[in-house]
């Protein structure tokens, strides 16, 4: 069979938009995986998560008045968990917000890397004048995440 040079056109024309899309549709969702793994989108993630957390405790403390444990004075790390294993590796236990009322469905983690079993990966701090610090120390890019309430 032999194609005219229309024929022969379009037939260049269609291989070259399908072998584009099929270029798209295989390598679109990987790029977009990329653009949201990025420094920029954890850190936002890192910043939600605090803001999250904030609100958590500010309303188990309108709702009961006062926390069920003491909160530490420096900066400690928060646990993923509860009991034991929290006192043992002296991070923050915040497992009432958890348990006492389901003011969160977990205590969320850092994003980025791996922090261990139990540390989620931010910190909490009760300042003198009372007010809660919470932070992201593995903030990327040079930011500074916190949130104080």
């Amino acid at each position: 069979m032999i194609l005219s040079g229309k024929q022969l056109t379009l037939c260049v024309v269609l291989g070259v938009l399908l072998g584009t899309g099929m270029i798209a549709t295989h390598t679109g969702p990987g790029l977009a995986a990329d653009v949201a793994n990025t420094p920029h989108s954890r850190n936002t993630v890192r910043q939600n998560d605090l803001n999250t957390l904030a609100q958590a405790l500010a309303q188990y403390k309108t709702d009961h008045t006062a926390f069920p444990v003491k909160l530490p004075a420096t900066d400690t790390p928060i646990c993923t968990s509860a009991g034991q294993d929290c006192t043992s590796k002296h991070y923050a236990d915040l497992s009432f917000l958890i348990t006492g009322g389901d003011y969160l469905t977990a205590i969320p983690v850092d994003p980025g890397q791996a922090v261990g079993l139990w540390a989620s990966g931010y910190n909490i701090s009760q300042l003198p004048d009372g007010t809660i610090r919470l932070t992201a120390p593995q903030a990327e890019a040079g930011a500074t995440i916190s949130v104080v309430r």
